[in-house]
């Protein structure tokens, strides 16, 4: 049943970020001082902009019915999400560009399914081959009176089966090895849900993929007033664009338009040429994240020094603020040292103009 939840509920989470071309004219440099002052004011403004969502109906009962399975996936994934600029940045460039594999064969039954107060658990009241249906306490306030008003169903379920290569402990050898094993991902999806009869969010999803599971099209919306969601992939050969948003109403709160070059295996990344946007920040350039990421690797596991002239030839990115069309600064690359166990790694930085920087985490407010 957990893993039914991560099916439904990651068709919804997925799509929270957004897209829109700016057509202004080149952004300033702005003066270190200001910079600094404009980036903890921006990340004051993300933090706000979550907190509201997240305080919709909608999402806080579909994040409450994830706890009802022990988990808090919804809020987690979606500031994941939201603030997307984590210490491994091609590893979290890849994961938005990437759908996930959502296993049918791990959904447990499809089916009609009811919680139940007693055992804490859903029941399975009716099965089915083709939909989902969930009905449960919709926040703290229903489930202590033990009443299921909100219902999740999706439906027009569509599955295509890929085969990929995943990592499974072998006993006779103790250690991990890679085997070929199947999966079922959605082709497309119906959303619907909820809360006492009235429907607060709705949402539809549609994908083709290569037989690794790669998606060579995506088509996704979410709507759940005042709040829109759209994600689209579109191209050919080893050549797409990724295009996602978030309005809230008129208002764009965050978005990403990319050109992405593949490489001929389809499933390493070897360019993203775009930019991401958090409102009101904007990280706006181009990256090699395959290059990166092996880097990073190789060093990780035979040892030696980071190659930080590199690691910095692989990118050029800027972070600006849309609000006043400035450009806070650079993304470089600089080594951390974990003030625990003293080890180093490179981390990305924002490198204002005079020199000084601060890592991209904190300036977010995501933390290291």
């Amino acid at each position: 049943m957990k893993r039914t939840l991560l099916l439904l509920l990651t068709i919804v989470s997925i799509l929270f970020t957004a897209c829109n071309k700016d057509k202004e004219k080149d952004p300033e440099q702005l003066t270190p001082d200001k910079a600094k002052v404009e980036v903890r004011n921006a990340s004051q403004q993300i933090t706000g902009n979550l907190n509201e969502a997240m305080s919709l109906p909608a999402f806080s009962s579909l994040n409450f019915l994830v706890q009802l399975t022990g988990q808090d996936f919804m809020k987690s994934k979606v500031k994941d999400v939201l603030l997307h600029t984590k210490n491994n940045m091609p590893q979290a460039l890849k994961s938005i560009l990437k759908t996930n594999t959502l296993k049918e064969g791990g959904l447990g039954e499809l089916g009609i399914f009811e919680f139940n107060f007693d055992t804490e658990e859903f029941d399975l009241v009716q099965t089915s081959t083709t939909m989902m249906r969930m009905s449960f306490p919709a926040d703290q306030t229903n489930y202590a009176s033990h009443t299921n008003n909100a219902e999740l169903t999706v439906e027009n379920l569509q599955f295509q089966t890929i085969t990929v290569m995943e990592e499974e402990w072998d006993w006779e050898t103790g250690d991990y090895i890679l085997v070929l094993v199947e999966q079922d991902i959605p082709k497309t999806a119906k959303v619907t849900h909820k809360i006492s009869g009235a429907t607060v969010l709705s949402a539809n999803y549609s994908a083709s993929y290569t037989n690794d599971g790669i998606p060579t099209a995506l088509d996704a919306s979410i709507n759940s007033a005042p709040y829109s969601f759209t994600s689209k992939l579109n191209g050919s050969g080893t050549n797409y664009q990724a295009e996602v948003m978030m309005k809230n109403g008129s208002n764009e709160l965050m978005g990403a338009n990319m050109d992405v070059t593949y490489a001929s295996n389809m499933e390493d990344v070897e360019k993203v040429d775009g930019y991401y946007l958090v409102a009101p920040l904007k990280v706006d350039g181009w990256m090699k994240p395959t290059a990166i990421q092996n880097h990073m690797d190789q060093v990780e596991e035979t040892g030696g020094q980071y190659d930080l002239t590199f690691l910095n030839a692989q990118m050029s990115m800027k972070l600006i603020h849309t609000g006043i069309n400035g450009i806070i600064g650079n993304l470089e690359y600089k080594l951390y040292t974990d003030p625990e166990d003293g080890e180093t790694s490179p981390n990305i930085a924002v490198v204002y103009s005079d020199g000084t920087f601060d890592w991209l985490t904190d300036v977010f407010g995501s933390g290291r």
